[in-house]
């Protein structure tokens, strides 16, 4: 039997692989989107043509963006969170296996300090800093991103292990 991407409605480490990647291109393309988004409201005010309730309309899409964003991505993170916890509760996984577990999680935490440090890298930088600091979770969860995926592959260990003592 062929196992297809997407049709497995079990979690195991390879989703936290996914889960990394998806949080870092949802951070990275929500920080460029907002960098083009407040550079078209300065070029917006700028100009002569544009009537005033255009410019009054895009003043508030551009200041309620930073915050739909930025609490997009939380949401994101926490259902993220629990279907993959819900979904690994469906795992039963014999405790021999534990040790090369532990191994790949260790891997998936060092590459996700590498994304963290990309999103961080780009968030210094003098062209996006100032729209960075208006995406304060998105910012504050990729600073510790890596802690917070190590304790959650930890957390999805002691689900998938514990449970294959429960379907003896």
């Amino acid at each position: 039997m062929v196992r297809r991407l997407g049709k497995s409605k079990r979690a195991d480490i390879h989703e936290i692989i996914y889960l990394v990647i998806v949080l870092t291109v949802f951070a990275v393309g929500a920080l460029i989107a907002f960098n083009v988004s407040n550079e078209l409201y300065l070029k917006f005010n700028a100009s002569s043509d544009i009537p005033s309730r255009g410019k009054v309309a895009m003043e508030e899409i551009n200041s309620h963006y930073s915050g739909v964003i930025d609490n997009s991505f939380v949401l994101v993170v926490i259902g993220l969170f629990i279907g993959i916890i819900a979904f690994a509760m469906l795992i039963r996984v014999h405790p021999v296996f534990l040790p090369i577990y532990v191994l790949v999680l260790i891997i998936v935490v060092v590459i996700t300090a590498a994304l963290s440090n990309v999103y961080l890298n780009m968030a210094n930088t003098a062209e996006l800093s100032g729209v960075a600091t208006k995406l304060t979770f998105i910012t504050h969860l990729f600073g510790v991103l890596p802690y917070l995926i190590g304790v959650f592959g930890f957390v999805l260990a002691i689900i998938m292990y514990k449970t294959w003592q429960n379907s003896q």
